[in-house]
């Protein structure tokens, strides 16, 4: 995702025109300058592939606009599995009907983003070996899909995002942890659940004891959903370069989370001195200052009334108190708007610093 912008892969198409010359000299070299062709709104797709090379194909369909009129196109592009890099696929409608056609390998895609508003499962079948980046958004991998078995060793960045808190598509954390140890190359990890999971169900999948993890190059975790699966998945993880953490809980008790204290300990890179707790209109979070994209650490819970939320924070904030004791200077603010993971926190009035 780093360094790696989807509207650019077509920055060749206007050189290629210039003149017969440029349009040889480009096209000698289309590893060297890694070219692709283009497919996304607007775009002919089938004339485009009956009268271009055989080069790789990106497939960008973003902004939930996709309608009947682009969906033989995304069709066609998919069907030549052996040529797609690249698929980036957002849309309300029709979604089931594209991961449907994905049933067979794709050797050579390296991307693959799938945001969808209704649930859908990525057939079993689907293969990716030289897969990177892998973000699914209310789409989910079949439990007993080798997905992320077999492409774990070349991932960099895996999004598993608003996943079902119901059967079958719930993925226990015992399900994640038998993947991680074989993702050695893994920068960046999100995991975030649609609706809270009731502990219950975490605590029956925790019954057998894994093996304690090294992730080395992990630097980036993200987390939305309980504490209690949060706890189960971070206890048998250790991420040395971790230098940024984001967590996002639901406002279900117990929040007690001494095995993310220590998952935090075990980075030598989640460093910060001043931190600022937040009482906003829906969350209450502590997030380290100054506040920016790449600020080390942001923890939040969901919940309205104050009282709830001054509960929580004691509950949550005092297990990692150890985390926090080389922190100099704490504020607490009230925000009009709850802060999110994604915003800097803004309208902070009646800020005192201690």
């Amino acid at each position: 995702m780093l360094n790696f912008t989807w509207d650019h892969q077509r920055w060749w198409y206007k050189l290629a025109h210039v003149c017969r010359l440029w349009r040889n000299l480009i096209l000698e070299s289309p590893s060297r300058l890694n070219l692709h062709l283009y497919c996304t709104h607007g775009v002919p797709v089938a004339d485009m592939l009956a009268h271009s090379p055989p080069l790789p194909l990106t497939i960008y369909y973003p902004g939930w606009k996709s309608e009947a009129t682009d969906r033989p196109s995304i069709l066609l592009a998919l069907s030549h599995r052996d040529r797609v890099r690249h698929i980036y696929l957002s849309m309300a409608r029709h979604m089931w009907t594209f991961v449907a056609a994905m049933d067979h390998q794709f050797p050579i895609l390296e991307r693959m983003y799938i945001h969808s508003l209704t649930e859908v499962d990525l057939p079993s079948t689907f293969q990716a070996p030289n897969l990177r980046h892998l973000q699914l958004s209310t789409a989910s991998v079949p439990i007993q899909s080798s997905l992320l078995t077999t492409t774990a060793a070349g991932l960099v960045s895996l999004s598993l995002l608003n996943i079902s808190a119901s059967e079958p598509v719930y993925l226990p954390p015992s399900y994640i942890l038998t993947r991680l140890p074989l993702m050695a190359q893994l920068e960046r990890l999100s995991i975030t659940f649609h609706s809270p999971i009731p502990n219950r169900d975490v605590e029956r999948q925790l019954h057998q004891t894994p093996d304690m993890t090294t992730l080395p190059n992990l630097r980036r975790f993200l987390f939305r959903g309980t504490a209690t699966y949060l706890e189960g998945l971070v206890a048998w993880i250790s991420a040395p370069s971790l230098s940024i953490l984001r967590v996002n809980l639901f406002n279900q008790f117990p929040l007690t989370v001494p095995r993310l204290c220590q998952f935090m300990h075990s980075s030598e890179s989640l460093t910060f001195r001043a931190v600022q707790v937040t009482f906003g209109a829906s969350t209450v979070s502590l997030h380290a200052v100054p506040w920016k994209l790449d600020t080390p650490l942001m923890l939040q819970i969901r919940c309205r009334l104050l009282d709830w939320q001054v509960a929580s924070a004691v509950q949550l904030f005092g297990t990692i108190s150890p985390v926090l004791s080389s922190v100099e200077q704490v504020a607490f603010s009230y925000c009009v708007l709850a802060a999110r993971l994604d915003v800097v926190p803004s309208e902070i009035v009646g800020e005192i610093e201690v």
